[in-house]
């Protein structure tokens, strides 16, 4: 079983979510992340509670603030 994050085939455990996938790769739970899961936005507080299944396509990406001050 697998799915793709960020455009490359990953695999997963059942009953996986998202919050622990983006453990998995690092990413605190704080942080400040979008994701897309099979091209709909995940709200943060359903991280926890969004399983993957077979086949998804997981996008994410970082908030990065900056610009002149």
């Amino acid at each position: 079983m697998s799915i793709t994050v960020n455009g490359e085939i990953a695999p997963f455990t059942p009953e996986q979510t998202i919050a622990e996938l983006l453990d998995d790769r690092g990413v605190g739970a704080d942080a400040p992340v979008a994701v897309q899961r099979n091209g709909a936005f995940v709200a943060p507080g359903a991280f926890a509670e969004t399983v993957l299944a077979d086949g998804d396509v997981v996008e994410y990406l970082f908030f990065l603030g900056g610009g002149r001050p």
